[in-house]
């Protein structure tokens, strides 16, 4: 799935803008909606462009990941539904959700 170089940008963008957003104070909830709803926006022009009913489907399912995290953070989540929002928009710059998947270390006995 190729994107144009201008959406790549924005994207880009919009998770440069995610990155600074720390989860510990509800006054980034507005703008955290406000940068996904951009991304969703992007996505539907995405999808405009795109034949082929595999890149439709992936659009679309990426577009339910987007509403889920929009959901989440409404809800009080804002931690999950931010690291989600990220992964979405990774994949699209990456192709993976990679990037953004917090790595914790486990210990074992």
């Amino acid at each position: 799935m190729e994107l144009r170089e201008e959406i790549v940008q924005q994207l880009q963008d919009i998770l440069e803008d995610l990155e600074t957003y720390t989860t510990d104070h509800q006054d980034a909830v507005p703008a955290i909606l406000v940068s996904l709803r951009e991304t969703e926006q992007i996505l539907q022009e995405v999808q405009k462009g795109f034949g082929g009913q595999a890149a439709h489907q992936r659009v679309e399912f990426l577009t339910k990941m987007l509403h889920t995290a929009k959901e989440e953070i409404e809800a009080g989540g804002v931690q999950d539904g931010l690291w989600f929002g990220k992964s979405v928009i990774t994949f699209l710059l990456n192709g993976t959700s990679a990037g953004a998947v917090p790595v914790e270390t486990e210990e074992y006995d």
